[in-house]
């Protein structure tokens, strides 16, 4: 169709449709230049370095493969060139010298008072200006694409390196960090290889200790124990000299399940066996813990233990005069399975391991036990309450200013231990932690344990008379009897304790006994418990209101 052919109305339309499918031809550019930018920045920018290092080849393939479909849709414009112009504008060439006839026309029909022909004029100089502006658009983005593919590619392979190196440096990094903790545990080991040459002393001791005691016997002392003030000054003197030079150190563990853990070790023989086991994640987390060459959590001295082990073997069941001389206890690891009726009378064992132990009627009153440990170890009849200033024993003195000689104990855990009969009775003692333990017909009077826990606690008869209760928690504790929480606000000093805190659910004797202790409930006396039904504690607010 010739352009003199057309009506004005033919024309408007074509103008319409060329103009449609420049609006369409500009989206579909949009759209490709989106998606390339998502194919480069999406998987830098979410799904992370593993992915681009990992599926570079990928990429690299995706981009060069949209660099070869724009290549080949840049040739198929330039062959059909002229055919799409014609389509699009009704027009096949665009060349600058095309653009003076429709121009001068339009200005001599405007001079000659001819609208029709200056409108046809124009319109036609419009397509011609509408086609070249198409076209060198066409060639810039088809340029442009082609250099930005080609620079994201460029800019792909050098982030990969960039990425490359990062995990270089991050591996580099994470193994100085390893040599930093291998050289921390040649430090440890060097502390303990040091403390360790006191052992010959401490076996010389112990035969000094085993001479004198032997020799008491045979001068017809009686009985099988021996006071300190018997044995010689040297002796004591020595012993006094080790725990002062014995240093608290780490060192390393074959396992971290303890060998005196009956129900770890019945539980790490199981975790063959997980399919017959009601709960085998605690198993398998156990048989997993069995990493050797690791440091001991905490820094402890097994000499100073070896020291009260020899003592305790020896016969000599006091240690009063030894800490009034100034021997040092704290940090002892004491390693025997049994420890009865010991006396630690003003004893300095902070820090200080009674793990996995059995302790009958061991008294503590007045000792620093601050942070000690007694976890999982059954307790009979232990005290640890503080003493009357009017009731000190020589050598040492009461103070007339103090009612009592206090026992320090902020922080000593006693989890998922065993606790009967026990005499807390006015100590000082600050976020203590009962957690999972079993505590019978324990006295806490006038004690001042506030921030400590009972979690997961059976609680049994304990006595709170006078005792602070400032943000105690009991939560998921097993109690018995209903009056629980209202027993113990009246029995703790007014205001410490805020019962509204807590809930209390009745539970079966079933869901007792799958507690962790409660195969000792057996050593508690059935008058505590009879009649009572048990209930389970739960915490519904927080402390700070």
């Amino acid at each position: 169709m010739d352009d003199d052919t057309l009506t004005p109305e033919d024309k408007a339309e074509l103008s319409e449709a060329a103009a449609k499918r420049l609006e369409f031809s500009t989206v579909t550019i949009g759209l490709i230049l989106f998606m390339i930018g998502i194919a480069v920045g999406f998987p830098l920018a979410v799904i992370g370095t593993s992915f681009l290092t990992e599926n570079a080849g990928i990429l690299v393939s995706i981009i060069l493969t949209l660099a070869g479909v724009i290549a080949l849709l840049g040739t198929l414009i330039l062959l059909f060139r002229r055919r799409i112009l014609q389509f699009l504008f009704n027009v096949s060439a665009t060349q600058l010298e095309l653009f003076s006839r429709p121009l001068s026309e339009t200005a001599r029909s405007i001079m000659d008072k001819n609208p029709a022909s200056a409108i046809n004029s124009a319109e036609e100089l419009t397509r011609l200006l509408l086609a070249r502006w198409t076209w060198i658009s066409t060639r810039r983005w088809l340029i442009g694409s082609l250099t930005g593919l080609i620079a994201s590619l460029a800019a792909l392979a050098g982030t990969a390196l960039l990425f490359r190196q990062n995990e270089l440096i991050a591996i580099q990094t994470t193994r100085l960090e390893q040599q930093n903790d291998l050289l921390v545990t040649q430090i440890e080991l060097g502390e303990a290889q040091r403390t360790a040459g006191i052992v010959q002393g401490l076996l010389e001791i112990g035969d000094k200790l085993s001479q004198e005691t032997e020799a008491l016997k045979n001068d017809g002392r009686p009985g099988a124990f021996f006071k300190l003030d018997e044995l010689t000054n040297g002796i004591r003197a020595r012993i006094i000299a080790a725990t002062q030079s014995a240093r608290p150190y780490r060192y390393l563990q074959t396992s971290l399940v303890n060998a005196n853990d009956t129900n770890a070790l019945n539980m790490l023989a199981m975790s063959r066996r997980p399919e017959i086991l009601r709960n085998p994640e605690l198993v398998a987390e156990l048989a997993g813990r069995r990493n050797r060459g690791i440091l001991r959590e905490y820094p402890v001295s097994p000499e100073r233990g070896v020291i009260l082990s020899m003592l305790y073997s020896a016969g000599i069941l006091e240690t009063e005069l030894l800490s009034f001389f100034g021997a040092d206890f704290s940090y002892s690891e004491v390693a025997i399975d049994t420890l009865n009726l010991m006396t630690f009378r003003f004893a300095r064992l902070r820090f200080s391991s009674f793990e996995h132990m059995a302790l009958n009627s061991v008294t503590f009153g007045g000792a620093s036990l601050d942070k000690a440990r007694f976890r999982n170890s059954v307790l009979t009849k232990c005290d640890f309450s503080s003493i009357p200033s009017d009731k000190v024993e020589p050598p040492y003195r009461g103070d007339p200013g103090m009612a009592y000689m206090p026992t320090t104990m902020a922080g000593v855990d006693f989890t998922d231990a065993v606790v009967l009969d026990a005499d807390f009775t006015n100590v000082h003692a600050l976020a203590m932690n009962f957690d999972g333990a079993l505590v019978s017909n324990t006295t806490f009077n006038g004690a001042d344990i506030g921030g400590s826990t009972f979690r997961n606690a059976i609680l049994v008869s304990p006595d709170f008379t006078g005792a602070g209760l400032q943000s105690v928690d009991f939560d998921g504790a097993i109690v018995f009897g209903a009056d629980f929480l209202e027993k113990a606000m009246s029995q703790a000093q007014e205001g410490t304790f805020k019962p509204e805190r807590f809930e209390m659910a009745e539970i079966t004797f079933g869901e007792v006994e799958t507690h962790p202790r409660a195969v000792q409930i057996f050593s508690v006396p059935e008058e505590l418990i009879s009649g009572q039904k048990p209930f389970r504690i739960k915490r519904v607010k927080p402390f700070g209101e």
